[in-house]
C-alpha cells in the first residue's frame, strides 16, 4: 500500500479519529490512564464532527440516518419509561450515532485516504495481536470477571470483529485501484489465518472463511442472481426460525459437531435463548430499552448472559417489534445503496461480508459500534467507485468482473 508525502497527515488524521471506537482491550483493563487519553480523542472527535457538518450544512444518506436514530430516540423513551440506566444509555449510544456521522462523511468526503487510515490502525491492531498469541499461547491476561483467557484485542471470538474489516477495506482498495490482490491484503489474510487458527476460534474460521470465497471466487458469485441483499436477510430468517426458534440444529451437525467441534448445545446458548423469549414475549411490543451487563446478568441468572447471544432476538428484547421495524427500514436503504454499487466485485465483497456478519449474528450479538461502520462505508461505495472512473476517463475498469 503507497502513501503519498501529500496524504500522510490526513491519513495520521483518521486513525486519531477513528482510535476511540477501536480500543484495544487490553489496554483498557490494565492502564487505567489510556481511558483518560481516549476520552479526550472522543472529544475531539465529536467537535471535528460537528463542525464539519456545520460546514456541509447537510447530512448524507439521510434516510439511513434518519431510521437508525430513530431506534435510538424509541430506545430511549423506553429506558427512561422502565426506569433503567439513562446516563450509560446516552454514554453508549452517543457513541454508535458519532461513530456513523464520522464514516459517513469522512468516506464521502476523503475517500481513499480514510480507508486508508482504517487498514493501517486494524492491521497494526492485527499484528500486535498475533503476537501477543505466539508469546501467550495460554493469555495475556484473564478478566477477573469472567476468567478467561484474554489478549491484546480481548477475548478470541471478538477478534473476527477486527480481522474482516480489515480483509474487507484492503481489498476495496485493491479494487478501487483496479488491482487483482495486493502484497497487504494476503498479508492481512495470512495473519487473521495464523490468529484463528492459533486460538482455535469457530467464530473466526467461519467468518474467514466465507470471506475468502467472495474474494476468490467473485466473477462465478456475480453470476448467482439469487445472490443479493434481500436473499440474505430472508436466509437469515429462516435460520433464525430453525435453530433459535424451533431447535432444529441437527439438521446442521455435520458442520456443527464435526467440522467446527462445538456442540449442539451452542455453549449453553439455548438456555439465553429459552430465557429472552420469555422475557420478550411479556414485552413484545417496545421490548426493556438499554440495560447495562450486570442487570442482564441478574435478569437471566447466568454469568454469560451479557447478551441475547443471537443479533434479532436482543434487537427485539431492546426495542421491540417497534425497534426492530425501525432498524428494518434502515437496512432497506441500505439495500438501495448496494444495487446502485456498479463495480461487480465490489458489489459481491460487500454482500459477502454482510452474508458473514449475518451468519455470525445467529449465535452471537454485536453491539453497533462493531458493524455499523462497514454500513457506513458500503452505503459511500457508488460515489468512491464512480469518482475514481471519472478520474480514469472511463467506466470500463472499474465496472469490471474479473475473478482474482
Amino acid at each position: 500500500m503507497k502513501i503519498k508525502r501529500a496524504d500522510f497527515n490526513s491519513i495520521l488524521f483518521g486513525i486519531l479519529l477513528i482510535i476511540p471506537f477501536f480500543i484495544p482491550t487490553y489496554l483498557e483493563y490494565k492502564f487505567s490512564w489510556f481511558s483518560k487519553i481516549t476520552n479526550i480523542l472522543l472529544i475531539i472527535d465529536y467537535i471535528v464532527i460537528l463542525i464539519c457538518y456545520i460546514k456541509n450544512g447537510k447530512i448524507y444518506n439521510q434516510k439511513f440516518f434518519f431510521f437508525y436514530l430513530s431506534f435510538f430516540i424509541l430506545l430511549g423513551i423506553i429506558t427512561i419509561l422502565k426506569n433503567g440506566d439513562l446516563t450509560s444509555f446516552i454514554m453508549t449510544t452517543s457513541k454508535y450515532i458519532m461513530m456513523f456521522l464520522l464514516y459517513n462523511y469522512c468516506i464521502v468526503k476523503y475517500k481513499n485516504n480514510f480507508l486508508k487510515s482504517n487498514l493501517i490502525y486494524f492491521t497494526i491492531l492485527l499484528l500486535i495481536n498475533l503476537v501477543t498469541i505466539i508469546l501467550y499461547p495460554k493469555g495475556l491476561y484473564v478478566n477477573a470477571a469472567e476468567a478467561w483467557a484474554n489478549w491484546f484485542l480481548g477475548y478470541k471470538n471478538a477478534f473476527i470483529l477486527f480481522i474482516i474489516p480489515a480483509i474487507l477495506i484492503s481489498h476495496y482498495l485493491d479494487i478501487i485501484n483496479n488491482k487483482k490482490i495486493t502484497t497487504h491484503t494476503i498479508f492481512i489474510i495470512i495473519i487473521s489465518l495464523l490468529t484463528t487458527l492459533l486460538i482455535d476460534s469457530s467464530t473466526g474460521i467461519v467468518g474467514i472463511g466465507i470471506l475468502l470465497l467472495g474474494i476468490l471466487f467473485s466473477k462465478q458469485i456475480s453470476k448467482i442472481k439469487i445472490f443479493n441483499f434481500r436473499n440474505i436477510l430472508v436466509i437469515y430468517l429462516i435460520l433464525f426460525f430453525v435453530i433459535i426458534i424451533f431447535r432444529m440444529q441437527d439438521i446442521f451437525s455435520v458442520v456443527i459437531e464435526d467440522i467446527l467441534h462445538r456442540d449442539l448445545n451452542f455453549t449453553n446458548r439455548i438456555y439465553i435463548w429459552d430465557t429472552a423469549l420469555k422475557y420478550i414475549k411479556e414485552s413484545f411490543i417496545f421490548g426493556y430499552g438499554f440495560e447495562t451487563s450486570a442487570i442482564r446478568v441478574i435478569k437471566f441468572n447466568y454469568l454469560q448472559a451479557v447478551t441475547c447471544h443471537n443479533q434479532l432476538l436482543d434487537l427485539l428484547y431492546q426495542g421491540g417489534i417497534v425497534g426492530v421495524t425501525l432498524l428494518s427500514g434502515a437496512l432497506i436503504e441500505l439495500n438501495k445503496n448496494i444495487k446502485n454499487i456498479k463495480n461487480s466485485r465490489i458489489k459481491i465483497l460487500s454482500l459477502v461480508a454482510l452474508s458473514t456478519y449475518f451468519i455470525m449474528m445467529l449465535s452471537e450479538y454485536y453491539s453497533f459500534n462493531n458493524y455499523i461502520f462497514i454500513f457506513a462505508i458500503i452505503l459511500n461505495l457508488s460515489s468512491i467507485t464512480e469518482e475514481r472512473s471519472e478520474k480514469n476517463g472511463t467506466t470500463k475498469s472499474i465496472n469490471n468482473n474479473t475473478s482474482i
